[in-house]
């Protein structure tokens, strides 16, 4: 090895550098070293290897190989290489749509009254006294062996009240859902076993204003057992370890709703939110069909078919909300001479007063009923029209949604679907349905 001068340009001073000589040609050597600031560089060495991290690594103690954040994989660990698929989603910028959400007053339906588009957010109202909810008409389903993701951005402007301010997925009788109180956040748990509905609430440490706008999310193993991550703005901030721990599901029902809900004078505002499954797909589905058989029509308009999903069902001895979806498919309809085939949609169960309603042909059992030409047609008035067409004599027609791969009608509980024909002479007609329910 020699050592040859190297002459700065300003030429104040020479630099000895090692080299090695290789073929009349001199390279220079360099050593890499690492030093705390202020202090001599230490060369690296065998005896001295670079450090490849802040904390000695071993086998015991293996370089971290995860990025910071806690979402960058699925609720199983797993590395997020698939999309989410998002499952049911609110933005309220102009409104909060009717035909995706339901606001309820201590439990009982009503007219949105509490619950409006302000700024382009959900702004949620609560009133002295009662517990005002907001709930969304689907109730996205965990897709088994996937992960089940709630996202949402809330500012909650009456965080230092008393009372509660719930978001997050619940019914009233389960629920993985935030609760913010005084000043103070919980992770909340809720589910029902043997008709004892009980939560599991623990305290978050948040540092943060919860009056600003925050991101907030919920990542479920589920399977019904499995481990339940809290986070807010990206950091996991509680997680539920369920695994190995529980006699009874952690949540008895993962069907739930998207809900807000505050039990006092206050208000809370939420920018958006979703639900996705962690590389799920568009859920399978179990095909309902029922229909009216051949009826006498007239040149009146003739209620022959109708449908409604139970708003509630028995299920251990107690009434819980019915969280099954159904997504209309089809209506077809025949007449022997040229008639109108109409289908009307209405959540006004004041209109079926005094109905008898019996299962449905096939379909989810106690669930869906149906009846036929016993409907009073004066019920007609203020429902919503969904359907009309004509159908030709001695002919029939079939309406299917063009776009089911992307877009569905969805039918949840409290809903009914009337189908009716008018015909020009009296002749014989019918009409049918069917759904696909979530499995």
């Amino acid at each position: 090895m020699d050592n040859i001068f190297v002459k700065p340009s300003a030429d104040v001073k020479r630099v000895s550098v090692a080299t090695d000589l290789v073929d009349d040609v001199h390279y220079p050597i360099y050593k890499p070293a690492v030093s705390a600031e202020g202090a001599d560089p230490v060369h690296v060495s065998d005896a001295n290897p670079m450090p490849v991290s802040l904390a000695d690594v071993s086998e015991a103690a293996p370089l971290p190989v995860a990025l910071p954040g806690g979402l960058l994989s699925d609720a199983w660990g797993r590395s997020k290489v698939a999309l989410d698929f998002s499952v049911f989603h609110g933005m309220f910028t102009v409104d909060v749509p009717a035909s995706m959400w339901i606001e309820d007053v201590d439990g009982v339906e009503v007219d949105a009254t509490n619950f409006t588009s302000a700024g382009g957010a959900l702004l949620c109202t609560g009133v002295n006294g009662q517990t005002n909810r907001l709930l969304s008409k689907r109730h996205p389903r965990y897709q088994p062996n996937r992960g089940y993701l709630y996202s949402s951005s809330m500012l909650v402007d009456t965080a230092a009240n008393a009372i509660d301010h719930d978001f997050g997925s619940f019914t009233e009788t389960s629920g993985m859902f935030f609760r913010v109180n005084a000043g103070s956040i919980y992770a909340v748990l809720r589910t029902t076993v043997s008709a004892v509905t009980t939560e599991r609430v623990e305290e978050i440490t948040f540092e943060g204003d919860l009056t600003k706008g925050n991101i907030f999310d919920i990542q479920a193993q589920w399977r019904g057992v499995g481990n339940i991550k809290f986070f807010i703005n990206l950091v996991q901030v509680y997680e539920f370890e369920n695994l190995g721990t529980l006699s009874d599901l952690s949540v008895n029902n993962p069907a739930m709703p998207i809900g807000f809900s505050i039990n006092g004078l206050g208000s809370m505002r939420c920018g958006c939110v979703d639900i996705s499954s962690e590389g799920g797909l568009k859920d399978t589905r179990q095909l309902g069909f029922t229909g009216s058989g051949e009826i006498p029509l007239s040149n009146q308009e003739v209620a022959v078919l109708a449908l409604w999903i139970q708003p509630t069902i028995t299920y251990e001895g107690i009434e819980v909300r019915n969280t099954f979806d159904a997504a209309l498919r089809r209506l077809s309809a025949f007449a022997d001479g040229s008639s109108l085939f109409k289908a009307y949609y209405t959540r006004d169960a004041s209109k079926f007063v005094g109905t008898t309603w019996s299962p449905a042909d096939s379909g989810a059992a106690g669930q869906v009923a149906a009846v036929t030409s016993a409907i009073v047609i004066d019920s007609l008035t203020g429902m919503t029209t969904i359907e009309s067409r004509r159908i030709p004599a001695n002919g029939s027609i079939e309406v299917s949604n063009p776009d089911e791969q992307y877009g569905d009608f969805y039918l949840t509980g409290g809903d009914y679907i009337v189908l009716t024909l008018t015909a020009k002479a009296n002749v014989d007609g019918g009409a049918s349905l069917d759904w696909g329910t979530e499995i």
